[in-house]
């Protein structure tokens, strides 16, 4: 099986024993992508499992850089792929361990290693990251079907400039939510790309002095980037 197909078998195991599911989530200014961000009772607890054909260090590796911003972390991979000395990695990271084999028509998932519960001192920093658009636009360990922060500001700046025609870059920033570290940094980044053509269905008013903003009339959403 894919990564995708062992993903999605996980994802239904989930669900049915009651968990939330948001598939390739990216926080702002972080290079990796949780396979899947699964909460529950109100978004109280936070667990992040890493989907991978085999185990190894590099699986390790991404799973424990997870573990400040969720409560619980797991790597999940086929059975017959877990070694000796991986597991005993695991259990003393405390990061568990999701068995997953294909038993007649169906993907069956395994807790082989039950992972140790994290303070999840930066959960919050992780939820605020999850929206609708992951559970409608991303698939669990698909490799270009996921949601990215730039996705995320460039649906903010669509949505501003549909109700504010003619806004400046300034007015634009000061009104949402994005992805930078800075607002200076925003407005420069935002300005370029609107400049290029790089944020569809948004463009500058011609001769605009400063720059204003209007709707154009291609507003797909942008390719994952």
């Amino acid at each position: 099986m894919t990564e995708a197909e062992l993903a999605q078998g996980v994802v239904a195991w989930l669900v049915a024993d009651g968990w939330d599911v948001y598939p390739e989530v990216q926080m702002p200014a972080y290079d990796n992508r949780a396979d899947i961000v699964a909460v529950r009772d109100n978004r109280r607890w936070v667990w992040v499992i890493e989907v991978k054909r085999g185990l190894g260090f590099a699986v390790l590796d991404q799973a424990s850089d997870w573990q400040p911003y969720a409560h619980w972390t797991s790597v999940a991979v086929p059975s017959r792929r877990c070694g000796g000395v991986a597991t005993r990695c695991l259990t003393a990271e405390g990061i568990g361990l999701l068995e997953i084999s294909y038993i007649g028509t169906g993907v069956h998932v395994r807790e082989w290693i039950e992972p140790r519960r994290n303070e999840g001192r930066y959960a919050d920093r992780l939820l605020a990251c999850l929206t609708e658009a992951h559970r409608a636009l991303g698939v669990a360990g698909s490799k270009d079907q996921y949601y990215t922060p730039f996705r995320a500001t460039c649906d903010e700046v669509r949505r501003y400039v549909g109700e504010h025609p003619g806004c400046t870059i300034r007015e634009l920033i000061d009104h949402i939510k994005t992805h930078y570290n800075s607002t200076a940094t925003a407005r420069s980044c935002i300005a370029g790309y609107v400049s290029r053509g790089e944020v569809r269905g948004v463009g500058i008013v011609p001769s605009s002095r400063p720059f204003r903003l209007v709707l154009t009339g291609d507003s797909h959403a942008e390719a994952s980037v």
